[in-house]
């Protein structure tokens, strides 16, 4: 008869007593599982370092194998934004200077967190850059300052200008024009903006958003404007 396996428990899960401990006081206490200072946040750090720590090893031993002659040079210390919170890193040094990580690289200062990403969605909404350092706070547990915040907004901004900039088909076999109310933020309240929409479709059937225009609300003369410009 076949033995009955041996259930895991938490112990053998997690041998070191004190981590368990606070791993477990961390899930009852119902706060975010990843956010500054949560345990788990922690085991993230350690995970990372001890991954570069890896690539590491694995660099020098195949210089080692080619003939170079290359070790160990020490750390170098950085904060790195996550999602779960800044993290404290320590990428190893090799003394020739040819070690590049993959998992995080030198000048790199975010870890694959999506950041700048929800930045700009919670900025796009109305939210002053106060409001946005705020809710990302309460959600994620971490702190960006105000000058990071209007970097990454103004990434956008050539990318805006290059789209009001470029160059249109000479003809489209349609063209639609509809205006769709939706409650943005101005000047600090909630109030409804007509967003005026001009789009086209070619002869192959692709469509382009040729214009998109904001104005309180919607009218003949301010439709006729927007066919003007």
């Amino acid at each position: 008869m076949a033995k009955k396996k041996k259930k895991e428990t938490l112990e053998d899960l997690i041998p070191d007593a004190n981590l368990r401990d606070r791993m477990v006081e961390h899930l009852y206490s119902k706060k975010p599982l990843l956010s500054e200072g949560s345990v788990f946040s922690e085991l993230l750090q350690s995970m990372v370092n001890k991954m570069l720590d890896g690539e590491a090893t694995d660099f020098l031993d195949e210089e080692r194998a080619s003939g170079q002659e290359n070790k160990r040079n020490g750390y170098t210390s950085k904060q790195v934004l996550s999602a779960a919170g800044p993290l404290s890193i320590r990428t190893p040094r090799d003394r020739n200077g040819d070690f590049e990580p993959e998992l995080l690289e030198k000048g790199q200062r975010e870890l694959s967190s999506g950041v700048d990403e929800q930045i700009i969605a919670l900025y796009a909404q109305g939210n002053s850059v106060e409001d946005v350092r705020r809710l990302l706070a309460k959600l994620y547990g971490i702190s960006v300052s105000a000058g990071k915040i209007s970097a990454i907004t103004d990434k956008v901004l050539p990318e805006i200008q290059s789209w009001r900039s470029r160059r249109l088909r000479s003809m489209y076999a349609i063209i639609y024009l509809d205006a769709v109310h939706f409650k943005v933020r101005y000047e600090g309240q909630y109030t409804s903006r007509a967003f005026y929409t001009v789009y086209g479709i070619d002869a192959e059937g692709q469509r382009d958003l040729l214009g998109l225009y904001i104005n309180e609300n919607e009218g003949a003369s301010r439709w006729g404007l927007v066919l003007k410009i």
